[in-house]
């Protein structure tokens, strides 16, 4: 499992920048994502940058920086669906419009510092991430389970 985490569990950083679309109620959402996903293609077609984006487009306040957000950990300061969101790319990537309760975000990924620790450092964070692991997974099976006896 750790193997296959190691970014979560090993101290890596990842230093990223963002475009904030504000949103609260689901409309807004829903709007910010249709938003997010257009301006994710133009960044792609390289019609402009991520800082270009940003500096155009983010509600952040880090929108004249180019979105540069600083270093950031796996688990913090960021919200979990930013912090996976993020941790899922590699320098130079950009995720998919992603929701929290700040809004809708993309991330850049602009840089990674690897982390040093083993599975051993991480035990106890490890030990929370397989338990959590196993019971969505016996949950899930046993769903499936019933859904074929009912069939």
């Amino acid at each position: 499992y750790f193997k296959q985490h190691q970014r979560d569990f090993d101290g890596t950083e990842l230093r990223v920048a963002q475009i904030l679309w504000k949103a609260g109620n689901p409309k807004e959402v829903q709007d910010a994502l249709a938003q997010a996903k257009r301006l994710q293609g133009r960044i792609e077609k390289k019609e402009l940058t991520f800082a270009e984006a940003a500096a155009k487009f983010s509600q952040a306040p880090s929108a004249a920086d180019g979105g540069e957000q600083g270093w950031i950990k796996r688990h913090e300061p960021m919200p979990e669906a930013f912090s996976r969101a993020a941790f899922e790319l590699k320098a130079g990537e950009i995720s998919s419009p992603v929701a929290t309760s700040f809004g809708v975000h993309l991330i850049q990924c602009l840089e990674e510092k690897p982390g040093d620790r083993s599975w051993e450092d991480a035990r106890n964070d490890l030990r929370k991430a397989v338990t959590r692991f196993l019971f969505v997974w016996a949950a899930s099976h046993e769903r499936d389970q019933a859904k074929i006896e009912m069939e």
